[in-house]
């Protein structure tokens, strides 16, 4: 069995040490909302249709929206250390669902809590909740199974926010737009009128994608439908239903009398491909639309109402906190937006993006316009076993591989991705894993054990 040996990551408390650079005035809290699986596209601030998030597109009225926001991998459990660590998978070591969260690792509720935060969560999936690593929080609310509906979740965030001391720390995570996607009868109406099974066209199971992914639950789902729009339909009617119920926890927060003194930070862990690349209800790849996120910060004190079109990514939300409260920037991947929040200069644009995926099967750098992918796992059941580059301003959607007009680019940015391409695919027995039974539990929701890119 082959071992994964990486850098540490316990840098962290070493680096808040240092000296506050600027940061807020005195405690804030603070309120983290990460949806699963949300591609920023589908909400309407985004340019979505309009109407299907009016809770986020009013706190992207008081707050700052970010237009070219990304997830740093395209997995749910690693995308979501990344985001409490600032730290890339490569460091944290979390490359799948299933992978124990090491001990070593500080993340951002253990900092809090070390500086006198209350910490809590409130999650929907059993891959984030307290069996599988975490460290610094106080109070750990997750599902008893595979994962469970956002109303029990927000209803519980909204009475610990009402008791909480301050400051405090909230984390909540809601599940609803990830696969399959089921909402609400009120809901599904609003998206869709019609019968998906009726007419000639083919059927979606047909799709090689599907057909090859043994999760019956999916099959049965399908079945029998020939209309891609009633499945994109019940997807946005998720993003609805999941936008409600932020609504919800935003005006139980409003409630508490705490609104003001709460900073906001709302994205989501990866994207979902909706038939992109023929990947349907998914979100493998390192394409785009695994990749962009939304990301809303209101922040008390910064202003509201901007957008702001510098790439971001997940990493930078630790550091952005970090100097917003003021105990010092950490040792991070990530680069402060807090001048972005305040419409000021000094931003640290990064001029290389690395995206990760899960099991460590691909890697995709970006660098201005360009982006390249390779296979690091070139046997998978999917995809090609070639390398990919893509001209982002020409071709967004990623259409056309322009790697046989351009080696020279592929070879400029090919040492970016060298440290994940020498470090192979993350196997199972890889790393320390969470226990049988919550891996089974993971499997249930559709996941392949390790087999899949995304997860």
């Amino acid at each position: 069995m082959r071992v994964l040996r990486l850098a540490p990551v316990g840098l962290f408390a070493v680096g808040l040490l240092l000296a506050a650079c600027g940061g807020g005035e005195g405690p804030t809290n603070i309120l983290l909302v990460t949806l699963d699986t949300t591609r920023a596209d589908v909400l309407s601030c985004y340019g979505g249709k309009p109407k299907t998030t009016p809770a986020i597109d009013a706190l992207a009225r008081r707050g700052v929206l970010f237009e070219n926001a990304y997830s740093a991998l395209n997995v749910t459990k690693p995308a979501h250390v990344s985001i409490l660590t600032g730290a890339r998978a490569i460091q944290h070591r979390v490359f799948s669902n299933a992978a124990l969260i090491p001990e070593d690792v500080e993340p951002l509720p253990l900092i809090l809590r070390d500086r006198g935060y209350q910490t809590g969560a409130f999650v929907s999936a059993v891959q984030l909740g307290e069996s599988t690593g975490w460290r610094g929080f106080q109070h750990i609310d997750g599902p008893r199974a595979a994962a469970r509906d956002g109303r029990p979740v927000v209803d519980g965030a909204a009475r610990w926010m009402r008791e909480a001391r301050e400051p405090f720390f909230l984390w909540v995570h809601l599940f609803e737009p990830h696969t399959l996607y089921t909402p609400p009868e009120k809901f599904a109406k609003r998206f869709y009128e019609g019968d998906p099974k009726s007419g000639d066209g083919p059927l979606l199971a047909k799709e090689p994608f599907i057909a090859g992914w043994n999760y019956p639950p999916m099959q049965e789902w399908i079945a029998g439908v020939r209309d891609p729009a009633w499945a994109r339909a019940m997807y946005e009617a998720e993003v609805a239903y999941t936008d409600k119920l932020v609504g919800d926890l935003l005006s139980a927060l409003d409630r508490s009398g705490r609104l003001e003194r709460t900073g906001i930070v709302l994205t989501a862990d990866h994207g979902e491909s909706l038939g992109e690349h023929g990947v349907y209800f998914d979100h493998a790849g390192l394409y785009e639309a695994s990749l962009r996120i939304p990301l809303v910060v209101r922040w008390p004190g910064t202003g509201g109402g901007r957008r702001v079109s510098e790439i971001v990514t997940q990493l930078d939300i630790l550091p952005t906190l970090a100097d917003l409260v003021g105990f010092g920037l950490p040792q991070t991947d990530g680069v402060s937006l807090r001048p972005l929040l305040e419409g000021t200069s000094g931003f640290a644009e990064r001029e290389v993006h690395v995206f990760e995926s899960a099991h460590n099967q691909h890697i995709a750098v970006r660098r201005g316009r360009w982006k390249a992918i390779w296979p690091v796992f070139e046997k998978h059941r999917f995809f090609a076993a070639e390398p990919e580059l893509y001209d982002l301003e020409a071709d967004p959607t990623e259409t056309m591989n322009v790697i046989a007009e351009h080696p020279d680019v592929v070879s400029e940015l090919e040492p970016y991705a060298a440290p994940w391409r020498a470090l192979g695919v993350i196997t199972k027995g890889d790393v320390p894993e969470v226990s049988a039974e919550v891996q089974e539990m993971i499997s249930g929701l559709g996941y392949a054990g390790g087999d899949e890119d995304g997860e």
